[in-house]
């Protein structure tokens, strides 16, 4: 939703009960004086970045679609960790410079993705002790906050902590409770697993190219820091986390409820949609992507009130008060789905009850999910004839998906999207769920080697009873 039209709407659904307005000596503190030279190399790095990006989307275009376009892709993207590294030496020759802050937050985007691993702890502490000296008052930098909830780590408590304690202007402080307030809800959930797997834990998810310049993965252990920030978590009172949580929703409902809810994602997703208006564009592919950021627009929460009283209501159903928002569903009946799939036929989930289900929540744009795909196929075929089911949910357009389902040979039931991942609190992909032959929810987080692993010994278990349960031969 545009940002104008955004505290409109706040205004409206808040009515007489909103707060008054804030006054001008609320607003943040001007920004330092611009050095034009410091920003004409911030641009310039970013025109560098741009065009090697564009030379290798033009390489993977020519690419046979699929695994092959993907890895020439791979290949051929340009290396964002030398970049990053360039932007942060740019900002710490003048960091309090408007230019300083744009490259500190290029950087900074980098790890908000999920990137956390590739980004040495060095420059993620740099990068973040910077931003919070300098622009801890500054709405842009509380505002990437909002999608940092995606990982727990220790370099991002700091920056959301950071930015909450130091924010001043009305706009920076709302956004920054906000950012804290979900990150604590996933933290939260995070001290449970902590407590309940006290052991060792090891990555299955390390990629790497191999020496014939395939994908591939291997299993390491997790690293000292990240095991010792683990044995920190275990130090902590889950249920104390989502109370603070609950504390700073109510406070944002109170005190900022003009903010608009607007992500670094919406604005880019605004950017599309006024450069490239649906209607103006020819190509149904290009359009059917723009249609999507529109709709994605669209169902966002206008202001931070009511972003605030959706979460609220979210964490206080029993299921996530009771395991938290990490895996909020485990342990219990999973909602039943009752549509159609993608190729028009009714489906519903609890037909397949009596079967073990891996009900996978992908989209064809997400790379890691297409790269699952062939360990699924593999499992799919190597359970044929056994109590089994895969089911696919296409949280993607239809035209898309279908390209897809095949090209990538996924000859398995799928859903559309729609309002699915949203019952199963689905918020990054690929996620994976799977349900026992009863229909209860064993897992949210089973992917590459964990998921033949679970399967399997949820076929073993299921088996197992029913040999337990089959009438003795008669005596002779």
């Amino acid at each position: 939703m545009p940002l104008l039209l955004a505290a409109l709407v706040a205004a409206l659904i808040l009515g007489d009960d909103a707060p008054a307005k804030p006054s001008a000596d609320a607003s943040p503190k001007a920004a330092a004086p611009a050095d034009p030279a410091l920003a004409e190399r911030y641009k310039q790095i970013i025109r560098e970045y741009e065009a090697a990006r564009a030379r290798a989307l033009a390489a993977a275009r020519k690419a046979p679609a699929g695994a092959e376009r993907r890895e020439v892709l791979r290949r051929n993207l340009p290396d964002q960790l030398a970049f990053t590294k360039r932007m942060l030496d740019l900002a710490e020759t003048n960091p309090r410079d408007p230019a300083a802050r744009d490259a500190l937050l290029w950087a900074l985007d980098f790890v908000t993705r999920g990137n956390e691993s590739a980004y040495p702890a060095g420059l993620q502490s740099r990068t973040i002790d910077l931003i919070v000296e300098h622009h801890a008052d500054d709405p842009e930098v509380a505002r990437i906050g909002l999608e940092m909830h995606n990982i727990i780590s220790r370099r991002r408590d700091s920056f959301l902590e950071g930015i909450y304690a130091n924010a001043q202007g009305h706009e920076a402080k709302g956004l920054a409770r906000f950012a804290l307030a979900q990150y604590l809800e996933r933290k939260a959930g995070a001290v449970d697993n902590a407590k309940k797997f006290k052991d060792r834990l090891v990555t299955t998810r390390l990629r790497y190219t191999d020496e014939q310049g395939k994908p591939a993965e291997r299993n390491v252990p997790f690293p000292n820091e990240s095991e010792g920030y683990r044995v920190g978590l275990r130090m902590l009172d889950a249920a104390a986390l989502r109370r603070e949580a609950e504390r700073l929703y109510r406070e944002i409902i109170d005190e900022y409820a003009y903010v608009p809810y607007v992500t670094p994602n919406l604005l880019k997703q605004e950017a599309r949609l006024r450069e490239h208006p649906p209607e103006k564009i020819d190509d149904p592919r290009l359009r059917a992507v723009v249609e999507r950021s529109a709709r994605i627009l669209a169902d966002q929460p206008a202001s931070l009130a009511q972003a605030a009283a959706d979460r609220l209501a979210a964490i206080r159903r029993p299921s996530v008060v009771e395991r938290g928002p990490s895996a909020p569903l485990v342990g219990m009946p999973a909602p039943d789905i009752d549509g159609l799939t993608i190729d028009g036929k009714p489906m519903k989930l609890s037909d397949h009850r009596g079967k073990v289900v891996a009900l996978v929540f992908w989209g064809s744009w997400c790379m890691p999910c297409m790269e699952e795909v062939p360990r699924e196929r593999a499992l799919v075929e190597r359970l044929k004839g056994r109590p089994f089911a895969l089911l696919g949910v296409a949280c993607d357009e239809k035209a898309a998906a279908l390209r897809a389902i095949e090209t990538e040979r996924m000859a398995w039931p799928h859903w559309t999207g729609g309002g699915i991942s949203g019952r199963y609190d689905v918020y990054s992909f690929p996620t994976v769920v799977v349900l026992d032959a009863k229909g209860v929810i064993r897992s949210m987080d089973a992917r590459g080697a964990n998921l033949d692993k679970l399967v399997d010994e949820l076929l073993k278990e299921m088996e197992s009873k029913d040999a337990a349960k089959s009438p003795a031969a008669d005596p002779p």
